[in-house]
């Protein structure tokens, strides 16, 4: 049972290098400054406002977003050949195996029982139960679970928003403390940032200095998240789950990954 644990290993390294791709395209890609958000004249009866939007350059090339996914589906995929790998080191048919996620603590018995992973043994088992799987538990495994599922059926997974440095000294007063505005939602060509009495605002034709974002959709699990620094750590703890497993099964024979 030398090659125990190669297959998850090697979708971990797989999902690492979609991300060292992805992060240096995406650094090429705002590099060339692709958005910008661009003082503007207000619409016809309004001469003394200004309005900031947002002008897109560049388009996000779709391939990046589906990177992300396949990046996140190799380290879902992992967990997979983690639980046959498990099994099958107890000497179990590893047909039918699959790792178990539940919606809730209540129902991971039985989402343990359906994915087969009772062939697996007692003590492996009891490890994946301190895993807690589930909502309400271990929160970054289920929604790895979820973000897979959203990438298969749903998309995108990934995309740019903006959040903007205004100057001027432009700020919102949120319990007695200045706050610099943010927007965090998915950006596009024209869209509206805010509108300012021209006295509070820079010229028109002015570039405000801004950062622009690469993060999971809204309506992903990790929405709002830096996609690259959120799927790293998902790697990092998907190679810890699959060590202690590993472990468990070879012990100071396994090694492990990390």
């Amino acid at each position: 049972m030398t090659d125990l644990f190669a297959a998850p290993e090697q979708k971990i390294a797989r999902a690492r290098r979609h991300l060292t791709e992805v992060a240096s395209e995406i650094g090429n890609f705002l590099g060339r400054r692709p958005f910008a958000v661009i003082v503007e004249a207000p619409p016809p009866g309004a001469p003394d406002f200004r309005i900031w939007k947002v002008r897109v350059r560049e388009r996000l090339p779709d391939h990046l977003s589906s990177i992300v996914g396949d990046a996140a589906h190799n380290l879902r995929s992992a967990l997979d050949l983690l639980a046959c790998d498990v099994v099958r080191h107890n000497g179990g048919n590893v047909t039918g195996v699959y790792f178990p996620f539940a919606g809730s603590a209540g129902e991971l018995e039985k989402a343990i029982k359906e994915k087969n992973l009772r062939r697996a043994s007692p003590e492996a088992v009891a490890l994946l139960r301190s895993l807690k799987p589930y909502r309400g538990g271990n929160a970054d495994l289920r929604a790895l679970h979820d973000l897979d599922i959203h990438d298969k059926h749903k998309g995108p997974v990934a995309i740019i928003n903006a959040v903007t440095t205004p100057i001027w000294g432009l700020t919102t007063t949120v319990n007695g403390v200045n706050q610099i505005p943010t927007w965090t939602s998915a950006i596009a060509d024209g869209q509206w940032l805010i509108s300012l009495p021209s006295d509070r605002s820079p010229p028109i034709g002015t570039e405000i200095p801004s950062n622009f974002r690469f993060v999971f959709a809204s309506e992903t699990p990790f929405a709002g998240h830096d996609v690259i620094p959120t799927l790293h750590r998902l790697a990092k703890h998907v190679a810890g789950i699959v060590k202690a497993f590993k472990t468990l099964c070879l012990g100071d024979e396994g090694g492990g990954t990390a």
